[in-house]
């Protein structure tokens, strides 16, 4: 269902793009790093590609999963296991994906081995 939902964004995203007749480029706008406990929403005129994450090891060999939030659904991003509760994850996400303008990003502050994500930005160039 997450990963459906993610498709669904790009897909709009695209569909976006090429349903105005124009040709339309990226162009590199800067990197973002995605701290832990931070939200952000992606720009209007921009997409976030984001490449990879960094862990915060003392935290990560307790069974927490890694985990970051897309427009309020968790998505996994590595390996299966178990988190700290007892319950068990599979990774539903891989790196790099993108996230169209709108959709929004956070890092949760517990139970997530993720310190940051490391994001590049674009613009939309007409």
């Amino acid at each position: 269902m997450r990963n459906a939902f993610i498709l669904m964004l790009i897909f709009i995203a695209v569909f976006q793009i090429y349903s105005s007749g124009k040709t339309q480029s990226l162009a590199f706008s800067r990197v973002i790093l995605q701290h832990k406990n931070v939200t952000d929403t992606v720009p209007a005129g921009k997409v976030w590609k984001l490449e990879s994450y960094a862990t915060e090891s003392e935290i990560c060999g307790s069974g927490n999963p890694y985990m970051i939030t897309v427009n309020g659904f968790q998505n996994y991003i590595a390996t299966s296991g178990v988190d700290g509760n007892g319950r068990s994850f599979q990774a539903t996400q891989t790196f790099p994906f993108w996230i169209p303008a709108g959709g929004i990003l956070s890092v949760p502050q517990n139970g997530s081995c993720i310190e940051y994500v490391s994001i590049i930005e674009f613009t939309i160039t007409p």
